[in-house]
């Protein structure tokens, strides 16, 4: 939500970055959310920008009905599809973290996350089931992913001598400055 207003900025085909350029770094011609604006505008009347408007909308709406679970299936399957889009063009903003988020709705969208505390359960009157054997199930997925990580960082030579730590802790995001004004 807090880049809800830069959202057109960051993602529309004449934003900051032009579409080309964001284009030529992603690895897919998938859905993206220059194709979703794309296809808003030809089955409405709305702007460009509008059309933006509504996608990051519909982000956040679904998003909020996954966290209170409501309607949590169709929730995470649209939201599922929108994250990839938003992720999907915009390979220069992602960093990895997005892929563990599409990996967490997948979960949300196959295994019975409305059973717990919903309100799916408390409308539709479902029965709760022991979200046990699902967490073991994302517990293993998280072990493999980070030993294959582990056994991949052994073999490259910049993790063993420290490069890549040196040069992930030198990026310029990394340099934050603290203002010691307050002493």
């Amino acid at each position: 939500m807090f880049f809800m207003n830069d959202f057109y900025l960051l993602y529309a085909k004449g934003g900051i970055i032009s579409y080309d350029i964001m284009i030529s770094f992603s690895s897919s011609t998938g859905l993206n959310i220059p194709l979703l604006s794309d296809f808003i505008i030809k089955w409405t009347t709305v702007s460009e920008e509008t059309s933006y408007n509504i996608i990051s909308a519909c982000y956040i709406t679904l998003s909020i009905c996954l966290i209170c679970g409501l309607f949590t299936r169709i929730s995470s399957l649209f939201l599922i599809l929108l994250h990839i889009a938003i992720f999907n063009g915009s390979q220069l903003y992602s960093y990895g973290v997005d892929l563990f988020t599409s990996i967490a709705l997948f979960y949300c969208f196959i295994f019975p996350t409305n059973a717990q505390f919903s309100l799916d359960k408390k409308i539709f009157r479902k029965k709760g089931t022991n979200p046990g054997p699902y967490r073991k199930i994302l517990q293993i997925h998280l072990c493999i992913v980070y030993v294959s990580s582990g056994f991949v960082k052994i073999l490259g030579q910049d993790w063993r001598t420290g490069e890549a730590v040196w040069q992930a802790l030198h990026q310029i995001r990394h340099n934050i400055t603290i203002p010691l004004n307050f002493v």
